[in-house]
């Protein structure tokens, strides 16, 4: 049942996201997956794209590749951030670079979910989680209907600090169209 409501949560989210405008942008950062043959959280693709959605709301869409498929078939997964709730996404990273740095340093590790704010169509999830001592992780999970989709975008402390940056930005600048025709003749 739980599976049925994930790939019908998907499906609501692409249905739901019909775009008036897209723009791709330099990421800055890179989302982590487990890799089992090395052992170890590596970078996957990301990519960020800006977007204007159908009734003017701006999102920044962040897509990763993880490795394989998951158990429904998808091997690209998205995060969307709500250009209006972009403060409350910064609070959350803040918190989780302050944590890390302190577990860092004192050798502690756990889980412990930070906070959750408004996503498109649903909440996103900011968790702290330890992979080790020394490894700390972000994790941000979309969530919709009571459930979270367990496949968070996990980032480190650089990854967390690129996305923190590139979220200053959208909120500042929000989706600038560029004029593609007329830029590449």
């Amino acid at each position: 049942m739980r599976g049925v409501l994930a790939v019908l949560s998907v499906a609501v989210l692409v249905a739901g996201s019909a775009q008036a405008e897209k723009q791709k942008v330099t990421a800055g950062f890179a989302a982590l997956d487990y890799n089992s043959f090395s052992s170890d959280y590596v970078e996957v693709p990301t990519f960020v794209t800006l977007v204007t959605t159908r009734k003017g709301g701006d999102v920044m869409e962040v897509e990763y590749d993880p490795f394989g498929r998951d158990e429904y078939g998808i091997d690209t997964e998205f995060t969307r951030f709500r250009r209006e709730a972009v403060p409350e996404y910064r609070a959350f990273l803040a918190k989780f670079l302050q944590w890390e740095a302190v577990a860092r340093e004192d050798g502690d590790q756990f889980d412990k979910e930070i906070g959750r704010a408004a996503g498109v169509r649903g909440k996103l999830k900011f968790e702290f989680r330890s992979a080790s001592a020394s490894t700390h992780l972000l994790a941000v999970d979309f969530c919709t209907i009571g459930m979270c989709l367990d496949h968070p975008m996990l980032l480190n402390r650089q990854g967390a600090e690129g996305l923190d940056a590139a979220l200053a930005s959208f909120a500042e600048r929000g989706v600038q169209p560029v004029d593609i025709d007329g830029k590449y003749q």
